[in-house]
């Protein structure tokens, strides 16, 4: 799937679609959400990589910026451990697609996609839901808690200015 071609209006940034759309008609079918205007927004969410069990369907820009920002918000909410704790308890990580989606997501560790991530320790999580045997131990509660109690200490470490401690 190619992206199409940029066109150069007035000035302003315009992008069709497969069926001949602009950039501000997109940004009308999305009830006004403006599309990312910076172009490394623009190239990151054009370029973002397509899971194989979507890749038969034919996406616009406004359905990949919906992907992106849905995959960004979910690969960030992985640094909550009481969300890991949910998705143990709904047995999402013994469903081998969930896993297989698990391991697409990596994708975020690459420099045009990794910018866009307000809480970067997701990406340690993410690392550690890639072991079988993590997964497994998040069904325990003081795991849970231990893995919580960590990452509060690394923000509180990593918030406070280190010349002055």
């Amino acid at each position: 799937m190619s992206l199409p071609p940029a066109v150069r209006g007035t000035g302003a940034e315009t992008r069709q679609d497969g069926a001949g759309k602009k950039r501000e008609d997109l940004e009308a079918e999305l009830g006004g959400v403006a599309l990312p205007a910076s172009p490394r927004s623009a190239s990151c969410v054009a370029s973002v990589p397509v899971p194989p069990h979507l890749a038969v369907w034919e996406e616009n820009e406004a359905m990949r910026l919906l992907r992106f920002e849905a995959e960004c918000e979910f690969v960030q909410a992985l640094a909550n451990p009481q969300y890991l704790r949910y998705l143990q308890k709904e047995r999402y990580f013994q469903d081998p697609r969930f896993v297989a989606y698990l391991h697409y997501l990596d994708y975020w560790r690459r420099p045009p996609y990794v910018v866009h991530l307000l809480f970067p320790i997701c990406l340690g999580i993410l690392d550690l839901l890639q072991k079988e045997e993590i997964r497994e131990r998040l069904e325990k509660e003081d795991v849970v808690a231990v893995l919580d109690q960590t990452l509060r200490l690394h923000w509180l470490y990593f918030a406070c200015d280190k010349n002055k401690v």
